[in-house]
């Protein structure tokens, strides 16, 4: 599992509810399944839940995140829908969300002369990021990032989900954490450069120390593809003396001390073991900065 879906799984249970919503998945009350599949599967299914139609039918709920296409996608949906659908004796209704930058390439079913299976792929481009942007939930607003466009700029869009946050978001703590959140999901998309710019350009107070915000410093997106060189390409200069561990360390203090991410959200992010972010943890407390 790449860092990005590790992170994106980190945030499911605020990203979930209001994307199954809108496909016609209500999982409001949905009883989730906690049973561990993975000595059976490659990898244990993002979400998983008995969930009921409109006239109280239940069926399995059985939902994947992806930040890029995979190949033979279809083949591990089908292994999976059949497994659960034997185990729990209910239909199992199968759904991709897609939320990376490349065009969305995996099928949504599998054919062979003896078989065909269908599921279903959205590609977050299906939804306008304006459709978003009306919602009062912050975690939903969020999403628009991820959205189509339309004509507007992705400066305009950057600029419509932060004003629309801090009209729905009272609290400045948690303002500063859905900022911070926009600004790991803008990765996703190759637009962490623009929402930095954008965010320094509003006359709007973050409570963000930007000079010596990691985020910021690297002004692209971190650790992606061509990570720390694609960013000393760009001139980013302050960074380079850092060095690689240095800056790492660096970040995971910021992020422990600046926002309530877990630990684990946290290492997938960074590229660090779980243990290494622990003990920087036990660090911060021991000096009393957290």
């Amino acid at each position: 599992m790449g860092k990005y879906d590790k992170i994106i799984k980190e945030s499911l249970n605020q990203m979930i509810v209001p994307l199954a919503r809108r496909i016609g998945i209500n999982l409001e009350k949905a009883e989730k399944i906690k049973d561990k599949i993975q000595q059976t599967v490659e990898r244990e299914p993002d979400f998983l839940g008995k969930t009921f139609t409109e006239d109280n039918k239940p069926y399995i709920s059985y939902i994947e995140f992806q930040s890029a296409n995979e190949l033979g996608m279809e083949m591990r949906v089908l292994f999976n829908a059949i497994f659960i659908e034997r185990v729990h004796n209910l239909e199992v209704r199968a759904v991709v969300f897609y939320f990376g930058e490349e065009p969305l390439t995996m099928p949504d079913f599998l054919k062979r002369d003896y078989l065909y299976y269908k599921f279903e792929v959205y590609d977050m481009r299906d939804f306008t990021a304006q459709s978003f942007l009306e919602s009062s939930i912050p975690e939903e607003i969020l999403l628009a990032i991820f959205g189509n466009f339309g004509e507007q700029s992705p400066e305009e869009i950057v600029e419509s989900i932060v004003l629309r946050l801090r009209k729905v978001v009272k609290s400045k703590i948690k303002f500063k954490k859905f900022i911070y959140q926009l600004r790991v999901y803008s990765g996703l998309r190759k637009l962490l450069k623009i929402v930095n710019k954008t965010l320094l350009d509003m006359p709007i107070n973050y409570d963000i120390d930007f000079s010596e915000d990691i985020l910021f410093k690297r002004g692209e997106e971190f650790g992606i593809e061509k990570g720390i060189e694609k960013g000393i390409e760009k001139g980013i200069e302050k960074g380079i003396e850092f060095g690689v561990e240095k800056e790492k360390k660096l970040m995971t203090e910021k992020l422990l001390q600046q926002t309530d991410w877990t630990v684990e959200y946290i290492a997938a992010f960074v590229e660090v073991p779980e243990l290494y972010v622990r003990n920087i943890k036990e660090g911060l407390i021991i000096e009393g900065k957290l």
